[in-house]
């Protein structure tokens, strides 16, 4: 049994003109979040910078943490992507879990490899929510031209 190669983004069909009709919708509502969410996660990095700096003069090492976890939260929600973020972190730690095959080193590899996808989602929103605008900008295009085709 040959295994089909996945995609990562995803192909748009659509049943009916109505159908596409509201994914157009949908998605150029979606799109205006996805830009405020790519927004927060451009200029919340710089604010964080900034209270890190009055964190550490003024010793707030534990509510930086949780600033970073609520921006990246934020990013999230508005902007789209949490689902992207967590398949990708799940996937980079099954990679890390089947590196090395034996017992106890591949629960190390795949820990290591969990944290590090974590702490890339949680420090790096703009690659999934820019990943997101993708699948958008896809979705939209392929609405756009069903309906063309339609009329």
């Amino acid at each position: 049994m040959k295994r089909e190669n996945k995609n990562l983004f995803e192909e748009m069909h659509f049943d009916g003109i109505e159908y596409a009709q509201n994914c157009l919708k949908e998605t150029e509502t979606k799109l205006n979040r996805n830009k405020i969410g790519i927004i927060i996660s451009l200029i919340v990095p710089v604010i964080n910078v900034i209270v890190m700096m009055l964190a550490e003069k003024y010793n707030w090492g534990d509510s930086m943490i949780t600033l970073w976890i609520i921006t990246a939260c934020v990013a999230y929600i508005v902007g789209g992507g949490l689902l992207d973020a967590i398949k990708m972190v799940w996937k980079v730690t099954m990679i890390g879990w089947f590196i090395i095959p034996v017992f106890p080193v591949d629960i190390a590899t795949a820990f290591v490899a969990f944290c590090t996808a974590g702490v890339v989602a949680l420090f790096l929103p703009i690659v999934f929510i820019l990943l997101n605008r993708y699948q958008l900008v896809k979705d939209k295009k392929a609405a756009e031209e069903y309906l063309a085709c339609c009329h």
